[in-house]
């Protein structure tokens, strides 16, 4: 309140929702790049939104919240990550969105078709979860090798459910992740498919190629093992 001006601005206070989403199509990142003229704190180029384009999943669900509900800033806590080129399947991956100076506070909906994304379970939480959500994760992973693996070889992946996977960060930090159960399909001589089920956080690039992940599959196959492509086919929240 202004008094001096005479001027008394309202805010209204925010709304979270939770809900999961499926992604249809690749080429769709997860994150929207800020705005470049406020680096995501809202201005009146991007209309106080953060973001200015609305080509993401990100932005695609912002998009259609700020148009229900009007407000400003949409901030998401994701349950996991994926790559602009991987599909989200199966009943999609969770997701936290607070909106912040709501017009309108009610909205649920089953099931919202934007484009290549498909929400569902969209309803008001409580809040956005303080503290790392624990899931597991089903993937699928197409992988070429540099030589030949024979069925032998393949079959060391087994292995893997007897092991922690360590993976260090960039900082150095080390966690292990679990893998529950591993299963694979020989597409060629350098080629394979594999399903695994594995707890949330494990880097499948950095596991394919074995980059700070110990051990990574071409540590296991004894061959350079590339990541082509990986989808997940289902989250589980724990």
């Amino acid at each position: 309140m202004n008094l001096k001006d005479e001027l008394c601005q309202l805010r209204s206070k925010h709304v979270t929702f939770s809900g999961r989403y499926v992604k249809n199509q690749r080429g769709i990142a997860q994150k929207q790049k800020p705005c470049d003229n406020c680096s995501g704190k809202g201005c009146r180029i991007c209309n106080f939104h953060g973001i200015s384009e609305f080509d993401s999943v990100e932005g695609l669900i912002s998009k259609f919240l700020f148009e229900k509900l009007g407000g400003t800033i949409a901030k998401f806590t994701w349950i996991g990550g994926e790559d602009k080129s991987s599909l989200v399947l199966g009943s999609g991956r969770p997701f936290f969105v607070k909106i912040q100076n709501p017009l309108k506070r009610n909205l649920r909906l089953n099931r919202i078709k934007l484009d290549s994304l498909e929400i569902n379970n969209l309803k008001i939480a409580h809040e956005s979860p303080k503290k790392p959500v624990k899931f597991i994760s089903l993937i699928e992973v197409k992988i070429s090798t540099e030589f030949t693996v024979d069925a032998k070889n393949l079959k060391k992946l087994k292995d893997l459910k007897k092991q922690s996977i360590v993976v260090y960060d960039k900082s150095g930090k080390r966690s292990e992740k679990k893998v529950f159960s591993v299963t694979y399909k020989k597409n060629s001589n350098n080629s394979f498919i594999m399903k695994l089920k594995a707890e949330g956080g494990l880097p499948i690039k950095r596991f394919v190629t074995g980059d700070d992940v110990s051990p990574g599959l071409s540590q296991i196959l004894d061959t350079q093992c590339m990541c082509q492509e990986f989808d997940f086919l289902d989250i589980e929240v724990q």
